[in-house]
């Protein structure tokens, strides 16, 4: 965005933007969905189907405040010798696609839990990275000994990496269990019933208030 004329203020906050609404975009979205769906015993397909319009909107305003932004800066969009060719590309890496479908196949179609839907998917992944591994050898005439303890390194540090990612969003969803107990358990629970008063048992109200009170317990934790 920067090449194209952006300012970086602006480039980096369409970038954040961009990225945040991933969680919000189905069929595969952040770790806030599929802890929704487990502490209210729903299907994951709802919270996708309740997502779809939300996440088209927020996107479809972030285009439009993009575009804005161009159309004021006098901005023109990159030359068509910078722009990568779209089938050369899949072309490229149309394998690292195939994890995916089954992620979202097992989730929608098959109706599996989240966690044997990405038990699956990592299943599929390795034996991509062990075919792709072992094809390149022989294209390139190597031994694909060497290939194979190459895969087999990669996947270990494919699993490193993965715990350590894993790090945050397992202190997001001990956070969120703790939230939860709290307003449910004890004394605390009269939050829920105090909400229910006040939304007189209409949706709308409910949605206002649980999003008010996000904001504000979300203001005591770290975010990235």
């Amino acid at each position: 965005m920067k090449k194209c004329g952006y300012p970086g203020k602006i480039a980096a906050a369409t970038e954040v933007a961009a990225s945040t609404n991933g969680q919000l975009m189905p069929p595969i979205m952040g770790a806030a969905a599929f802890i929704i769906a487990e502490y209210l015993g729903i299907d994951y397909l709802d919270v996708v189907k309740a997502a779809a319009v939300p996440a088209f909107v927020s996107y479809f305003a972030l285009f439009y405040i993009a575009h804005l932004e161009a159309s004021k800066l006098g901005m023109k969009g990159l030359p068509k010798s910078d722009i990568p060719k779209f089938l050369t590309v899949l072309k490229s890496g149309f394998y690292y696609l195939i994890p995916l479908i089954v992620l979202i196949y097992e989730l929608i179609i098959m109706r599996h839990t989240p966690n044997l839907a990405a038990f699956n998917a990592i299943l599929v992944l390795i034996v991509i990275v062990f075919v792709r591994e072992i094809i390149k050898a022989i294209k390139n005439g190597t031994a694909v000994i060497k290939a194979a303890i190459k895969s087999v390194s990669t996947i270990a540090e494919g699993f490193i990496a993965g715990a350590r990612n894993m790090l945050t969003v397992a202190l997001a969803t001990a956070t969120a269990g703790i939230i939860v107990g709290i307003v449910f358990m004890g004394p605390s629970g009269m939050v829920v019933e105090i909400v229910t008063r006040l939304s007189f048992g209409y949706i709308f109200p409910v949605l206002l208030i649980t999003a008010i009170a996000s904001l504000i317990l979300g203001n005591g934790t770290a975010n990235d």
